[in-house]
């Protein structure tokens, strides 16, 4: 026999389980993206780990999503051919997988100012390096 503990335990369980299945539908899926070969000489890796996520998206779809949310995976295929904007800015890469569609900047603080020391183009000074000693900084 149950104790009364362990029977409303089961209830509440059983209450909160059946009310996140109806949520998880109203509100768009969370899209999560990934780039996998599907193609090429890494195709083969590229499907095993292509299974591996399905499967757990299936699993976590199947507990309700995260956050009350169903899940979504995007798969994009051979990252050369990628030209999209993430939330850190343009992606788009060379042939030798160089960023070619978004410069990164490099700063240092120099004389209590942030100034961009690289790329040499567009740097108003050159990096100081190696970086003087605090005692000797201004």
């Amino acid at each position: 026999m149950r104790s009364p503990a362990a029977l409303i335990a089961a209830v509440v369980a059983t209450g909160l389980s059946l009310g996140t299945g109806p949520r998880a539908e109203a509100q768009p899926p969370i899209r999560i993206g990934a780039s996998l070969a599907q193609t090429g000489s890494f195709a083969a890796l590229g499907q095993s780990q292509l299974r591996g996520y399905q499967l757990c998206v299936k699993h976590a779809n199947e507990q309700g999503g995260v956050l009350g949310r169903g899940i979504e995976l995007l798969v994009e295929d051979v990252i050369l051919k990628m030209d999209l904007h993430t939330v850190f800015g343009a992606f788009k890469v060379d042939r030798d997988g160089s960023q070619i569609a978004h410069k990164v900047l490099m700063f240092q603080w120099q004389d209590g100012k942030k100034v961009i020391v690289w790329p040499e183009e567009l740097a108003p000074a050159k990096a100081r390096f190696p970086t003087p000693p605090w005692s000797a900084r201004p």
